[in-house]
């Protein structure tokens, strides 16, 4: 288990996050339904996923399922709602404004 793709096991993606109510580290492996664990540090948390990904995945072949494909980094699959366009009179205004244009109106934060 040294965190390579070497060993045969795909390269899941997995997201820690801090459990203020459990006072741990909870380690999530996104693919891989109800592959959960935790841990007191970040490092225990990453390394005992990989241990519970592990494990799902030889449960998983030895019943004789198929594998959930590895997701990709891509913003296709981004959990956050994109930003929404500026309406067109916006656009065209940003677009025809120069630098020197623009001017800040609130004291402390540039020139006005």
């Amino acid at each position: 288990m040294n965190g390579e793709h070497d060993q045969g096991y795909p390269p899941y993606s997995m997201l820690i996050e801090w459990s203020v109510d459990d006072n741990l580290y909870i380690a999530t492996v996104l693919e891989l339904p109800g592959c959960r664990t935790d841990g007191r540090t970040y490092a225990e948390a990453a390394q005992r996923g990989q241990e519970a990904m592990e494990s799902w995945i030889d449960t998983a072949q030895d019943a004789g399922e198929q594998l959930p494909k590895p997701r990709t980094f891509s913003f296709h699959w981004w959990p956050y709602p994109a930003l929404p366009p500026l309406p067109t009179d916006i656009q065209q205004l940003l677009n025809s404004t120069r630098e020197d244009d623009l001017r800040v109106s609130q004291p402390g934060l540039g020139r006005s």
